[in-house]
């Protein structure tokens, strides 16, 4: 094993013996205010912000004690716990479990399954992370029944670095969106687009948006063993592709992808995970990336090849694993001679045959997460985006969803990013497996902070009209350029000229003798006898 090889697998071994109760404390914090402190646990637990009575309170029961740390350590606990114990959270957590288990009742505590509840709402509130393999605190609990510790279990949730740094700029709290936005400016910068950010997302084509949405989401819904994600650590963003110019095709070749610099932390993660080590975990606690099975082997000139685990779309990246990327220049589309020792291409492959476009249909031969089953989506055949989004649902209190509606910070969101392939959605749901043709399939209730353009123009949610547009009508038609020799004839013989249609009404007079006079035609009908 080479020097290079060895000091990264040293590094993963001590990693995964490091206890939590090691994690050095941080400095001043916003969590460390009672009132902060409070109104998160409204935010994160009852998922909506706090009533001014309640937020008092609760946050009165810490300021009792006078800045007693002790005193304040414990009341936090006891606030923490009242939050845990709340009939409204109880509720808020059966109506998400799929079998409808009053599993955080207060009659269940001491149990094996309310234990197992109550970390992994710990894990989800708190850490904003799925119950991992590796946890220990269900055991620390059961080994405590009849009297489990849970006053313990909260300590140690709200005063780790994961829960702390959610608040201050640690690589914990950086969220998809903060991601997003710091990779997006690094790529205009690059590509000579960093004067106008929102022009340069708006005029990126739709394959293009497509890969950037769903590849840098590929890389945020899962953990490495410090609890960042691996999206945290990529550096830079060399290429954004999209279709080939000219081109509306779905396959791979050269384009649908990113092309991105990692730090050591995830190269090395990544050659580990070629090397079969579990280096990541998903949403469902399962593994994310492992050894890639294309017979085709890497994308040339890389060595190494990863792909996720299992599921299709799957995530397909190519990377150095030799020294040769310390002098190998990489020319591929959009990476012109670039040498990188950790560059990173990153795609995704729909089917066999390595489809990977967001705006093209694929059928369930392609996607097995869409096949019709109780836990599945239930449609036979989708565009992309909607295929990728099925498979990567919001999780609350875990990862988020792809959101196409993103946009860098202060630029208008429009409603699948000003494409047509996202899935149609009413009141009562999705419309499974169809695409949104207009506004109409949009949902309108007020809370969305997006702009619908599927009509044509700009319209906003405006309830209880539904999408309103807010596009001015165009100005009418100038008038059609007349025969200047004709107005002037109308005009001579005492007519109405209409420059509007080019035509002369003549001025029709009756004769006081005349009875019944034509308008139309100018002329008597009926004289009055004389």
């Amino acid at each position: 094993m080479s020097p290079k090889l060895f000091r990264p697998l040293l590094y993963v071994l001590l990693l995964s013996g490091v206890p939590l109760s090691a994690v050095p404390a941080l400095a001043a914090n916003p969590i460390d205010d009672a009132g902060f402190f409070v109104r998160q646990h409204y935010l994160d637990f009852l998922e909506h912000a706090a009533d001014s009575a309640g937020e008092a309170f609760w946050t009165g029961q810490i300021t009792q004690c006078n800045g007693d740390s002790s005193c304040v350590a414990q009341k936090r606990v006891d606030v923490a716990r009242a939050f845990f114990f709340s009939d409204e959270f109880i509720n808020l957590e059966q109506s998400r479990d799929l079998y409808g288990r009053r599993r955080l009742d207060a009659s269940a505590r001491n149990t094996a399954d309310y234990n197992q509840a109550f970390v992994d709402a710990a894990y989800r509130r708190y850490w904003r992370m799925p119950l991992p393999a590796w946890d220990t605190y269900v055991n620390l609990l059961n080994a405590g029944i009849p009297n489990a510790d849970y006053n313990s279990v909260i300590r140690l949730f709200i005063n780790d670095e994961r829960y702390r740094g959610r608040f201050t700029n640690t690589p914990y709290s950086r969220s998809l969106d903060a991601n997003r936005n710091r990779l997006f400016a690094d790529w205009a910068a690059r590509n000579g687009q960093s004067g106008n950010l929102c022009q340069a997302w708006q005029t990126m084509s739709c394959s293009a948006k497509g890969s950037f949405l769903t590849l840098t989401h590929r890389l945020q819904v899962s953990v490495l063993s410090d609890y960042t994600t691996p999206l945290d650590h990529v550096n830079g963003c060399y290429a954004i592709l999209g279709d080939q110019p000219g081109s509306n095709g779905c396959g791979g070749v050269d384009y649908h992808r990113i092309f991105v610099s990692m730090d050591t932390t995830l190269h090395n993660a990544m050659i580990y995970a070629n090397y079969g080590y579990t280096m990541t975990i998903d949403q469902n606690r399962n593994n994310y990336w492992k050894a890639s099975n294309d017979f085709f082997g890497p994308h040339s000139p890389f060595d190494m090849s990863d792909e996720t685990a299992y599921g299709h779309p799957r995530g397909q990246n190519q990377f150095w694993g030799s020294s040769s990327g310390y002098w190998t220049p990489v020319y591929r589309t959009g990476v012109n001679g670039i040498v990188d020792y950790n560059i990173m291409e990153i795609d995704q492959d729909y089917d066999w045959n390595h489809p990977s476009s967001t705006e093209c249909s694929y059928d369930t031969g392609g996607c097995d997460t869409c096949r019709s089953a109780w836990d599945r989506a239930g449609f036979s055949d989708g565009p992309g985006r909607m295929i990728y989004a099925r498979q990567h649902p919001y999780l609350a209190g875990s990862f988020a969803g792809p959101d196409y509606e993103w946009a860098p910070t202060g630029c208008e969101r429009q409603w699948c990013g000003g494409c047509g392939t996202c899935e149609a959605k009413t009141s009562w749901g999705y419309l499974l497996g169809r695409p949104a043709h207009s506004c109409a399939d949009v949902p309108c209730d007020g809370t969305q902070d997006y702009v619908c353009t599927l009509d044509g123009g700009k319209k906003v949610c405006t309830p209880p009209y539904g999408w309103v547009s807010t596009t001015p009508p165009p100005p009418p038609p100038p008038p059609p350029a007349c025969n200047p020799n004709d107005e002037q004839a109308c005009y001579d013989t005492g007519g109405n000229w209409d420059p509007w249609t080019c035509n002369c009404t003549s001025q029709c007079v009756p004769t006081g003798s005349c009875a019944e006079f034509d308008y139309t035609n100018c002329v008597c009908r009926v004289y009055y006898s004389q």
